[in-house]
C-alpha cells in the first residue's frame, strides 16, 4: 500500500499532479491532505513539489519498524470504508 508520505519520501520533489495520479486521487483533495501533513510538521513545501521533513522521515522509519500488525493497511482500509459509506465526510487516505 502506498501512502502520500511514502510517495513523497521516495521521490525528489514530487508535484501534486504526479502524486494524485500515482494514488488515484483528486489533486485538490490531495493538496488539502498535504497541507494537513505540513501542519503536523511531516512535509515541507518546496518551490516546486514537496519533501518530507526530518519528522516525516522519522515517522516513516518508525512505521516500517513497528507495523508488524498492519497498522497502515488498517488505516487505509478504514479510510476506504469511510469514503464508500460516508462519501461526503471528507475522510481521505
Amino acid at each position: 500500500m502506498r501512502t502520500t508520505p511514502m510517495l513523497i519520501g521516495t521521490q525528489s520533489g514530487p508535484v501534486s499532479k504526479r502524486l494524485a495520479d500515482q494514488l488515484g486521487r483528486d489533486r485538490l483533495t490531495l493538496k488539502r491532505d498535504i497541507r494537513k501533513l505540513k501542519s503536523l510538521g511531516t512535509t515541507i513545501s518546496l518551490d516546486v513539489g514537496y519533501r518530507l521533513s526530518n519528522k516525516g522521515e522519522a515517522l516513516l522509519q518508525w512505521l516500517d519498524r513497528h507495523d508488524s500488525h498492519g497498522l497502515l493497511a488498517s488505516v487505509h482500509a478504514l479510510s476506504v470504508e469511510q469514503k464508500l459509506f460516508h462519501p461526503g465526510s471528507g475522510a481521505s487516505a
